[in-house]
C-alpha cells in the first residue's frame, strides 16, 4: 500500500518528507507556538505528565477544566 515510502530516497518518498517537514516547522514558527511556549513556562497550564523518557502528556479533565477557566475569564 505504503511501498513508496520504503524507498527512502525516492523522488515520491522524499517530496512526501518535505512536505512534513514543511508543515511541522509551520506549526512550530508561528506566533501561536511562542505564546503556547510562554503559557507554559509561566506555569498557567496543567500540569504535565511523565508518560516515558522523552514523552509527556497532560489529562484531558485538565485541559478541559483550563480552557473553561480561559472562557470564562474571557466573558467576565
Amino acid at each position: 500500500l505504503y511501498l513508496w515510502l520504503e524507498d527512502v530516497e525516492g523522488e515520491r518518498a522524499l517530496a512526501w518528507a518535505a512536505g512534513q517537514s514543511a508543515k511541522t516547522l509551520k506549526h512550530f514558527s508561528g506566533t501561536q507556538f511562542e505564546r503556547d511556549r510562554a503559557t507554559l513556562k509561566a506555569g498557567l497550564f496543567p500540569k504535565r505528565r511523565r508518560i516515558s523518557p522523552g514523552r509527556v502528556a497532560w489529562l484531558e479533565s485538565d485541559i478541559r477544566a483550563w480552557m473553561e477557566t480561559r472562557s470564562e475569564s474571557r466573558t467576565a
